[in-house]
């Protein structure tokens, strides 16, 4: 297969997921993530124990999630290379339907992979206990940060 019919490659995904589709599929994400943020500032609650929690839920959600795309990721792989993937891509619309979700599964994926990477950072920086005059807002943005990629990742 030439590289420009091809349905793998980041080429194939950044030609189908744009920055224009990223920053539409943030919007509700980061304004369900405010509406948490300001809820937390209202009840004062502290950010340090806030923050603790999110990194938790974070690192027990998102290797399980992305555990079960890479096994979704290989299903969809063997169904390219085999008949049924060409018969699909013959058809109207096929090329189309394989290539988006070859996109959207490879996108996932990444940022599964990168968010794993950060929250596991986060982690170890939150165990750390740094104490500082800027420690609230370091928190509060990291935690927006925190949840607002969780109700990204959950929205593909």
């Amino acid at each position: 297969m030439s590289n420009k019919n091809s349905f793998f490659g980041w080429t194939a995904v950044f030609q189908l997921y744009t920055l224009k589709d990223f920053l539409k599929d943030s919007i509700y994400p980061v304004i369900f993530s405010a509406i948490v943020m300001a809820l937390s500032i209202i009840c004062d609650i502290e950010s340090y124990t806030l923050l603790g929690k999110t990194l938790n839920i974070g690192l027990t959600i998102v290797p399980v999630m992305l555990s079960l795309l890479i096994a979704a990721y290989a299903i969809l792989l063997s169904m390219f290379c085999s008949n049924t993937g060409k018969t699909i891509a013959n058809q109207n619309g096929g090329k189309e339907l394989l290539d988006e979700l070859n996109s959207d599964f490879a996108t996932s994926i990444f940022a599964s992979f990168i968010g794993i990477l950060f929250f596991i950072g986060g982690s170890l920086i939150h165990q750390l206990k740094f104490d500082f005059i800027y420690a609230d807002f370091v928190n509060y943005s990291a935690l927006f940060y925190r949840i607002t990629y969780c109700f990204f990742l959950s929205s593909f």
